[in-house]
């Protein structure tokens, strides 16, 4: 199923992440959603509340609370470091 990041985002937010992230980490036999939120101490608060306004395939298996979401120079989110996070074993 195609999954859309921005609406797995949005469903987020809308839950009470002040800001979210989302993306698809894994190979493809082994891919799992996972998404990092912002409040750091509400995250399992957010994945719930997103599981009663998200279809089922849009609901991550893993919600991490960051108490900021880490920026690039350009000021972007530096998704590169947040799996890192996720996975710190991992070298992006």
């Amino acid at each position: 199923m195609r999954i859309e990041l921005g609406q797995v985002e949005a469903g987020l937010r809308a839950a009470g992440a002040q800001r979210a992230v989302a993306d698809v980490l894994g190979t493809a036999s082994s891919a799992s959603l996972v998404a990092w939120v912002t409040p750091e101490n509400a995250a399992s608060d957010i994945k719930k509340a997103a599981s009663t306004l998200l279809p089922a395939n849009e609901i991550p298996t893993k919600v991490i609370g960051v108490s900021a979401m880490p920026l690039t120079a350009n000021g972007k989110v530096d998704r590169n470091l947040l799996k890192q996070l996720h996975n710190p074993s991992s070298q992006a």
